[in-house]
């Protein structure tokens, strides 16, 4: 019976350093490294734009006298031009994905805007980016920060605030850069490599403690 035990506590001993050798072989620091490499491929395109930047077509209060121009976007618009009558109005001149939208409160008014009403493909349902983040840097006017992450034609403001500028990503550009492509499909590849290596490592150790677990209750 001694000898049993000492068989068994052997095993179990053995059983915990395999599963801890396991365990220990993961090292997180290449899955982090991975991940911040593709992420700062990615973020590198990212660029801000502002009333004045090239990326805008068109930005006011929507009347009679702009209806010709903002006819060159809205058509492939979920937004008519009647719709938008009255309205304070940023259009770019192409769709782009848009991170986020910051703004400021226009003074004087004293309701700050809650919501942005997002301009997207046509076809696609209206939807508003709402419940903004709120700043106020030590020396600068307080401002908001609106999540969209959608490819947008544009947005509509309310009327209390106004647009100091938005982060997006121009697909178009990103697609004609064919080194930055392959850079981020290396990247992408590595990993989802190094992800499913430490899948593997994680399956493997969930299998052997399940069986020395089986093989404890039975010892």
């Amino acid at each position: 019976m001694q000898v049993n035990e000492e068989q068994c506590n052997t095993d179990n001993s053995d059983l915990d350093n395999t599963v801890f050798d396991a365990i220990k072989s993961i090292n997180s620091n290449k899955l982090i490294s991975e991940c911040d490499r593709f992420l700062n491929l990615l973020n590198t395109q990212y660029n801000k734009c502002d009333a004045n930047s090239r990326e805008v077509h068109f930005i006011g209060t929507v009347n009679e006298s702009v209806e010709e121009k903002i006819a060159k976007v809205l058509p492939f618009t979920n937004y008519t031009s009647g719709s938008l009558v009255g309205e304070m109005v940023v259009l770019f001149k192409n769709p782009l994905f848009v991170s986020v939208i910051r703004t400021s409160k226009i003074q004087n008014e004293r309701k700050m805007g809650d919501a942005i009403r997002l301009i997207s493909h046509a076809g696609i349902d209206k939807k508003v980016s709402g419940n903004p983040k709120s700043f106020h840097l030590t020396g600068e006017q307080a401002y908001s920060s609106f999540e969209v992450y959608s490819v947008i034609f544009g947005f509509i403001l309310p009327k209390s605030i106004y647009f100091r500028f938005a982060i997006y990503l121009n697909f178009r550009e990103l697609f004609e850069d064919r080194e930055l492509l392959e850079s981020l499909a290396d990247s992408r590849e590595r990993l989802k490599n190094t992800a499913l290596e430490y899948k593997n490592i994680a399956g493997n150790s969930i299998r052997i403690t399940s069986e020395g677990i089986k093989a404890r209750a039975t010892a």
